[in-house]
This record gives C-alpha cells, structure tokens and sequence, in this order.
C-alpha cells in the first residue's frame, strides 16, 4: 500500500501493450485529479473524480478541470444513475484503451462489482490495483492516535481482496469484517 502513488511500474506496464510511438486513451477510474495522483504529464485523458469526497453541495475543483489534455467526470462510483455523463462520451468517442482503478475499490460500501462493470463499460481493457490481503489483516497498520482503537488494516477499507484463478483472471472480494482492540 506504501507504493500506491508510484505509478511507474503501470505506466511501463501499459506502455509495453503497445509501441512507445502509438498512444493510448486511458482513462483513470476513482482517483481525485491526474495531476496530483502521480501520471507522468500527458499519460491520462480522462479522470473519474469521485463525487463522494465532495464538500456537500459544492464541486470540488481540480487543476486538472482546467487543463484541456484531461476530460473529467464527476460522479458517484457507487450510483450508476450518475454515470450518464461518462456513458454517453464512451458512446460519441468509443471505449478508452485502457482503464486504471488503483486503491479505489476497496473504499465502496456498496456492492464492488459496479465498479468493475464500469470498468468494463467503459475500456477495452483494464489494471485495478488492491492492497495486499495480509496488510488488511495486520493489526496496527494505522497508528493509534486520541485513544481511537487500533483496527486490522485501514479502517476506511470495506473490502478485501485476494486473487483466486490467475489463469482466469479471477479475483475474490469479502466484505471486511472490522476487529478492534482495545489499549
């Protein structure tokens, strides 16, 4: 999880899928801003900023919603009603090439597989990075600060996940059962 932002392993990932000459349309899924979540300048055309972490009532702004390079759409991953927008650009422009989901699904409360639908809605082919199962378990990973009790993993986290089938590309998700300490 200590890696989340670092980015350059994706990014030579992606780019081994196709020659450095052609270019691909990818589209970020959940992170707030493409210019603050650590894409090499110009890799990203399209953010999904999560409308959740919105102040109520007001839009939060990015730098990026002024740079022409990026198309951003705000909306609710956890609400498909507010897909629309996203949709219908898929619809006039066609899929992105790729779409990239890091750290983003393990924080719905909802059901996951809407996620990955949109995922699959939206790109022809994907990456969705999750923190490792045995941090999520471990106990003491957030620091214990005001007398608020230690819990196992991120206490934002409501999902955990585990590869099943690499063959297959299958992946299990668990709803995360939370497990305090006291003291």
């Amino acid at each position: 999880y200590g890696r989340m932002n670092e980015r350059a392993h994706v990014v030579k990932m992606l780019r081994s899928i196709r020659g450095p000459a052609e270019s691909l349309r990818v589209i970020d899924i959940g992170t707030r801003c493409s210019c603050c979540s650590g894409w090499p300048d110009g890799f990203v055309n399209a953010v999904v900023s999560d409308i959740r972490y919105d102040t109520p009532g007001q839009r939060t702004r990015y730098a990026c919603d002024s740079d022409s390079r990026v198309q951003v759409f705000h909306l609710d991953l956890e609400l498909p009603e507010t897909w629309e927008q996203l949709i219908q650009h898929v619809h006039r422009h066609g899929k992105f090439d790729v779409a990239i989901s890091t750290h983003v699904i393990e924080d719905l409360r909802s059901n996951p597989l809407l996620h990955t639908g949109l995922l699959s809605r939206v790109a022809k082919a994907g990456y969705l990075a999750v923190p490792s199962k045995f941090i999520e378990l471990l106990d003491g990973v957030q620091p214990i600060s005001s007398g608020i009790p230690t819990f196992r993993g991120y206490a934002h986290h409501h999902w955990i996940f585990t590869p099943y089938d690499h063959a297959e590309n299958m992946t299990v998700g668990s709803a995360k059962v939370f497990f305090v300490r006291k003291g």
